[in-house]
């Protein structure tokens, strides 16, 4: 009953951290572990998260300490840097799994929702798709397989076009860094932007390598 509650706690943090993104299947879950439940990793993930910025946050209320705070700051990207990015990949950036929910700039968010405005497709906005994946998703829903079907759906990086442009993505992005709450200007200098959160702090053992 525990273990329930807090996987549904889990899952709603995943949500409101990393929006659409959390429905990316990892390739590590078809990996053998000793204990094979990767379910347990990301809940431990998600309450470390947790846990880190609910100490900065009590940290932040405490007027002893509100300006002696070491926060874990990213800067968002450059930018232009962000803007060429965006004109390189502009037919299937909205179909990235991993970067839903993610505002590159203020104005624009990625999202599936901005593919459904009603409107037809044309074929050259269609994206391509590998043909071992096809014929093995189409294998898999004949068979009533639509788990593992789902799944090849979730794998950004096994279709070439979203795995170019979240490597490229990554490339651009900020080092996380520490700095001091009293010395910050305005609330986005003192923001994580991978994990869109603040305050942010390492209270618990370094977690925002999954940004990274």
């Amino acid at each position: 009953m525990i273990c329930s509650e807090l996987q549904q706690l889990s899952d709603g943090i995943v949500w409101e951290t990393l929006c659409g993104c959390s429905f990316e299947y990892d390739f590590g879950e078809d990996l053998e572990t000793r204990t094979n439940c990767f379910e347990a990793y990301y809940l431990i993930e998600e309450f470390m998260i947790l846990a880190n910025e609910s100490v900065a946050k009590l940290l932040m209320s405490l007027p002893l300490f509100k300006d002696r705070v070491p926060l874990r700051c990213q800067d968002a990207p450059p930018t232009k840097r962000v803007q060429d990015w965006l004109k390189s990949y502009p037919k299937i950036l909205d179909q990235i799994i991993q970067l839903q929910g993610v505002k590159p700039l203020e104005h624009r968010e990625i999202s599936f929702a901005n593919l459904e405005d009603g409107r037809r497709l044309r074929y050259t906005e269609i994206s391509f798709i590998q043909k071992w994946i096809w014929n093995l998703f189409t294998s898999y829903m004949n068979e009533g397989n639509f788990r593992q079907a789902g799944r090849l759906l979730r794998q950004d990086e096994i279709h070439p076009y979203q795995a170019l442009a979240i490597d490229e993505w990554i490339s651009f992005q900020e080092n996380a860094e520490y700095r001091c709450s009293g010395n910050l200007a305005n609330k986005r200098q003192g923001s994580h932007f991978g994990l869109n959160k603040y305050p942010y702090v390492h209270f618990t053992a370094q977690s925002d390598v999954i940004s990274t």
